[in-house]
């Protein structure tokens, strides 16, 4: 503030003095007054406009007000006078990236790591650009470099551990969370990532304990639940799991597959009503899936609403026409209705689809 002040006074004497606008710039810009950084260096741009550090340091303000656009053309006008600037085609491709430029990212960075090849920041953000652009192996090439410049840095970790993920590997992004969660052991993400991937192994204890930690340190987080709901369900703790499903419908009913999840949980406690009810809410939310119409389809037989499950039974096949589950179910309704010429075709589809159970269940009714 001090500092401020000298330069409000060294303006109000006389303001031609040489840099006094972009020296007051600079100060607000560290005290966080991004837009009043930006009127003084715009000022100082009239005054010198042949100064790149004017220009590089206006576009840090702009991007600090996600001004991407604004930046990226002054960080242009900033190369163009001199781009020996340190850190400029750093933050040029860090403004691409923000763009969606990945590409254009990529060779900004390139060109920083030639002017500075011990700056880890550079590699990890190289990395995200080809980790955006789904070339894993590319990315973990540069969170490698990263790392070995600077191992103390969680972000990079984390970040890594998310490629080794894409990359199937699992025991390795495992071990990559683990750090990440020892540098920084607040991260929630970490501990929920950590626990998809222990759950992708079966490890279901394991995972409900990192689960339960990323909800102790983010209790309103409805994946949190919709997550741990999962694992219930895989441990065989169906009511469990509905409370989580309740929890994370409280907390964001707008969640992919919330609802249809709840409705198998329903299914396994024969609490078919309910369980159509949450049926209806997932197809309102997305009726181009086959599996809904087909768990819907088993609820209303169970329901004994068979014309209406029926219906289910035949728009599921629609949608998935090599789904096995789906003839083989509809096969099984059709023999309760006393419908075995259909009942065999349904079954015979799902025994050359590979379904074990349609291939038991014709040689027995349909021999």
């Amino acid at each position: 503030q001090g500092a401020l002040q000298d330069y409000n006074k060294t303006i109000a004497l006389n303001p031609n003095t040489i840099n006094a606008f972009f020296n007051r710039g600079i100060e607000k810009a560290n005290l966080g007054d991004y837009s009043g950084s930006i009127v003084d260096f715009s000022k100082a741009i009239e005054q010198n406009g042949s100064n790149a550090d004017i220009y590089f340091s206006r576009g840090v303000s702009k991007v600090a007000l996600k001004d991407y656009n604004g930046a990226l053309k002054d960080y242009n006008k900033a190369i163009e006078l001199n781009p020996s600037t340190n850190n400029l085609f750093f933050s040029r491709g860090i403004a691409k990236a923000n763009l969606n430029d990945q590409n254009g990212a990529i060779k900004d960075f390139d060109q920083a790591i030639l002017q500075n090849p011990k700056n880890a920041d550079i590699f990890f953000n190289r990395a995200i650009a080809k980790s955006n652009l789904h070339a894993n192996a590319d990315a973990l090439i540069d969170y490698n470099k990263a790392i070995e410049l600077n191992p103390q840095n969680g972000a990079i970790y984390f970040n890594r551990a998310v490629v080794k993920s894409n990359l199937k590997d699992t025991t390795g992004a495992i071990q990559d969370y683990s750090k990440s969660i020892e540098l920084n052991p607040t991260n929630t993400n970490a501990y929920f990532n950590r626990g998809i991937e222990k759950m992708a192994m079966k490890k279901y204890a394991d995972a409900l304990a990192d689960i339960n930690k990323a909800l102790e340190l983010s209790p309103s987080n409805a994946d949190l639940y919709f997550n741990r709901a999962v694992i219930k369900n895989y441990q065989l703790d169906y009511y469990a799991a509905l409370a989580d499903y309740n929890k994370a419908i409280s907390l964001n009913p707008q969640i992919e597959n919330l609802y249809y999840n709840r409705g198998l949980v329903k299914m396994n406690i024969k609490d078919y009503q309910q369980a159509l009810n949450d049926f209806d809410q997932a197809i309102r939310q997305r009726s181009n899936v086959s599996d809904i119409y087909l768990n819907r389809a088993i609820a209303k037989s169970n329901l004994k609403l068979h014309s209406a499950a029926m219906i289910d039974y035949n728009k599921a096949i629609e949608l998935n026409p090599k789904s096995a589950d789906a003839f083989y179910s509809r096969g099984v309704a059709k023999l309760s209705l006393l419908d075995k010429t259909g009942a065999c075709m349904d079954l015979s589809t799902a025994k050359d689809l590979g379904s074990a159970l349609a291939a038991e269940q014709y040689a027995k009714s349909c021999k």
